[in-house]
């Protein structure tokens, strides 16, 4: 690949090839190098997406929502732009920001499902009301959802499996103690599983007449899934 990018070094496509690459081999000093000669050729909203994309697994939200914010500017109608920004504020528990974002889409298309769902999921992720332990348990689910994703060191090997967490909460929001309940089979999956759930703090206060510390069990399925 870096090859490709000396015999053609006006293309883009050949530096951001060669930033996946970096990127999946966690060299991300090098695969931001190469998205950013890429998006000086050519700042194309697919490319500003998938950059965007990457600073937010890397929990540089305000620089991932730059890209996306830049993405929708160069083309108002694109779903993956909307839904994407609607992502990186969810991770970043901006969860009205990403609500509005995923009101935008529906507005638009109120058939679109996957809209429907991801903004049911924000809403339960906000927690606003939740007045029982299974209330604020479901409120939990939907912030660990938000929260993970596929551990990059687990792409080549196509590492699958589910992590079961128990872990427990004190009276204000406070992670009291976790661990692997149950092992995916992988280690790596299992450690992203509790970087998941510590990653995912804080939570809201535990909803009035609960214990002061009260356990929960979530279960985590990974599956390898390519990114864009």
């Amino acid at each position: 690949m870096t090859r490709g990018v000396a015999s053609h070094p006006g293309n883009a496509d050949a530096f951001m090839h060669r930033g996946f690459l970096h990127w999946y081999r966690l060299e991300d000093d090098v695969a931001f190098k190469d998205f950013d000669a890429a998006l000086r050729l050519d700042p194309a909203p697919s490319r500003l997406l998938s950059r965007g994309r990457r600073y937010v697994l890397l929990r540089q939200f305000d620089a991932g929502i730059a890209d996306m914010t830049r993405a929708i500017k160069l083309d108002p109608r694109s779903r993956d732009a909307y839904a994407d920004r609607a992502w990186a504020y969810s991770r970043k528990k901006a969860f009205d920001l990403a609500i509005a974002d995923y009101d935008r889409l529906l507005k638009r298309d109120p058939s679109d499902g996957r809209s429907t769902l991801a903004r049911d999921n924000v809403r339960a992720a906000k927690g606003a009301g939740v007045k029982s332990i299974d209330e604020y348990g479901r409120m939990l689910v939907a912030r660990l959802q938000i929260e993970k994703s596929y551990p990059r060191r687990a792409v080549s090997d196509r590492v699958e499996g589910t992590a079961e967490l128990a872990f427990s909460i004190s009276r204000w929001g406070l992670l009291a103690a976790s661990s692997v309940k149950t092992s995916s089979g992988s280690p790596m999956l299992d450690e992203a599983a509790l970087n998941t759930l510590r990653q995912a703090q804080p939570f809201p206060p535990l909803p009035p007449g609960s214990r002061s510390i009260e356990a929960f069990v979530i279960s985590l399925i990974y599956r390898n899934q390519s990114e864009r």
